[in-house]
């Protein structure tokens, strides 16, 4: 339970949920590919972004406090 809990507390795991739910509608909703295509993209490289600054982020943190 413990796993399940920090989990569903990760910012990453909720941007990555996001970026995959945005997708997921635009697919429902039936865009264009070329709409679609373009809101994936903007979704990949946005997610990508910060769950790449999370991951510095945390090990900058553990670093200052010796763990690494």
């Amino acid at each position: 339970m413990n796993g399940l809990k920090s989990l569903l507390q990760s910012r990453k795991f909720w941007i990555a949920a996001t970026g995959l739910a945005g997708v997921l509608l635009a697919e429902v909703f039936g865009w264009d590919e070329a709409s679609a295509g373009a809101l994936a993209d903007a979704l990949v490289v946005v997610a990508t972004v910060l769950i790449g600054a999370i991951a510095v982020e945390d090990a900058a943190g553990k670093i200052g406090k010796g763990i690494w």
